[in-house]
């Protein structure tokens, strides 16, 4: 149980060992708190944050670590593990990518007969887009937060005893996350943002279908990588002549201009365009 003390006019949080050694806790490492939301906040060493908006952070707890006992009660609405992992297999497709023709194919029988229980349990459902006529996988909130999202996450989040369960928690994540599956980037203006959006994205980071950087501005530039890798010989090309401001590349290049900075401060991280001053790129 974490408990707080208080001396000398100072508040202490005593930290129990599961969770010190879960966080790799030492010893006079810098840590922080994000606010999620009230009054819950995100706790994690400082230097697990950048890691993990920018990929490279270590697995955290998954829905695989829950005790037997709490994915076989079915007829109390529980999830068996069979069916987690199907869900897990939705999960890890792109939302535009869960046709029931994508779904259907990546599937074996016995999974697709699962994927029928669990429709009519309404826990996943088919919901038609109405701008294509297509109709795509989409998962049931309370189920996605309890057996998908809240397993990534609950390692890092130090709740206050007796604290009501808030669904709105992801929401602002879930604004982020429209953007980078509509326009194949996001603009994140806070580290606790940031850190939920990556939570969301988990595989795919590790994976490096999604990419990410913190520019000087301190805003973090999260993108799809065949966002950048399709649209980075267009941003290469506008300033092909000498440095180039930030206009004049969004106009040469056709993209919107918080695009046009996330392929860019992602190019400068790897050394092949260099900020010669503030909203001027040329090539290294």
């Amino acid at each position: 149980m974490v408990k707080v003390y208080r001396k000398d006019g100072k508040f202490i949080v005593y930290l129990p060992n599961e969770v010190i050694k879960e966080l790799g806790l030492k010893g006079d490492e810098e840590v922080d708190f994000f606010k999620m939301n009230n009054p819950a906040f995100m706790f994690m060493k400082k230097s697990d944050a950048s890691r993990l908006i920018l990929g490279s952070n270590k697995p955290v707890q998954s829905v695989e670590h829950e005790q037997p006992s709490m994915v076989n009660k079915v007829n109390k609405g529980e999830l068996m593990q069979d069916e987690i992992d199907v869900l897990k297999k939705i999960d890890g497709l792109r939302y535009n990518d869960r046709t029931a023709e994508n779904v259907n194919k990546m599937l074996s029988q016995k999974e697709k007969s699962l994927i029928e229980s669990l429709s009519r349990r309404k826990i996943v459902s088919l919901i038609k887009n109405e701008k294509d006529n297509v109709q795509r996988y989409s998962i049931s909130k309370s189920i996605y937060d309890r057996y998908l999202m809240r397993k990534k996450s609950e390692a890092h989040i130090v709740k206050q005893p007796g604290q009501r369960t808030d669904t709105s928690t992801h929401e602002y994540s879930n604004e982020y996350a429209k953007s980078l599956e509509e326009k194949g980037f996001a603009v994140i203006p806070t580290e606790a943002e940031a850190t939920s959006l990556s939570l969301l994205y988990e595989d795919s980071i590790r994976s490096g279908l999604i990419v990410g950087t913190r520019a000087f501005n301190r805003k973090f530039y999260i993108a799809q990588r065949s966002f950048v890798n399709r649209n980075s010989d267009r941003i290469i090309k506008a300033i092909r002549g000498g440095a180039s401001k930030i206009g004049d590349i969004v106009r040469e290049s056709g993209i919107e201009e918080d695009g046009v900075r996330a392929i860019l401060y992602l190019l400068s991280e790897s050394g092949e365009i260099s900020e010669k001053r503030k909203d001027m790129f040329e090539l290294a």
